[in-house]
C-alpha cells in the first residue's frame, strides 16, 4: 500500500517494486535518490513521515553496504526533518548507524559527507539533543585520525570559510 504516501515518492517505489519483479535490485544511487526524494518531504513540513519512509528506502540496499551518496543524502535528509518536527534524537542516532555501515564496509566517505553529517549534528543540537556533542566529538575523533587535512576542510566549511 503506497496511497497514504506522496504522489511522487509514490510513483518511484512503484518504480522500485516494478524492477524487483524484473529481478533487478536497486543500487545505492537509486536509494540514494529515493532518499532525496524524502529530503523534499521532509522539507515539506512532513519531517516525521519522511524518517519513516526513509527506513523503508534503506532496506532496499539489502545487505550491501551504504555508499557516500547514500550516507550524505541521509544526512542531509536527517537534518531537514528535524527542522521539520523529526525526533533529533533519533536522527542523529540513524545518520550516524548510517556512516559507521558505510565506514564498515570499507566506504571511503568525501570531506561533504562528513560535512552533513556534522550540520545533522548541529541541527540535533539545535533541536535540545545533549548527545550531538557526543556525536560531533566522535566525529572529529574519526576525522582526525583520517588526518588534519579532512579535519580542516570539513571544519572549514561548516565555518564558511
Amino acid at each position: 500500500g503506497y496511497q497514504d504516501r506522496t504522489p511522487f515518492l509514490k510513483t518511484a517505489l512503484q518504480t522500485v517494486d516494478d524492477m524487483l519483479r524484473d529481478g533487478l535490485a536497486p543500487d545505492a544511487y537509486t536509494v540514494a535518490h529515493l532518499l532525496i526524494i524524502c529530503r523534499t518531504i521532509a522539507e515539506q513540513g512532513k519531517g516525521s513521515f519522511a524518517m519513516r519512509e526513509a527506513s523503508h528506502v534503506l532496506t532496499l540496499l539489502g545487505a550491501d553496504a551504504p555508499t557516500d551518496s547514500v550516507v550524505k543524502a541521509y544526512a542531509e535528509l536527517c537534518a531537514a526533518a528535524m527542522s521539520k518536527g523529526a525526533n533529533a534524537v533519533l536522527c542523529l542516532e540513524d545518520a550516524f548507524d548510517v556512516m559507521m555501515a558505510a565506514r564498515e564496509g570499507g566506504e571511503a566517505l568525501k570531506s561533504g559527507t562528513y560535512t552533513c553529517i556534522m550540520d545533522a549534528c548541529s541541527k540535533s543540537a539545535a533541536q535540545g539533543n545533549k548527545q550531538a556533542l557526543d556525536y560531533a566529538y566522535e566525529l572529529a575523533e574519526m576525522l582526525d585520525r583520517q588526518g588534519p587535512p579532512l579535519t580542516l576542510i570539513v571544519c572549514n566549511s561548516l565555518l564558511g570559510i
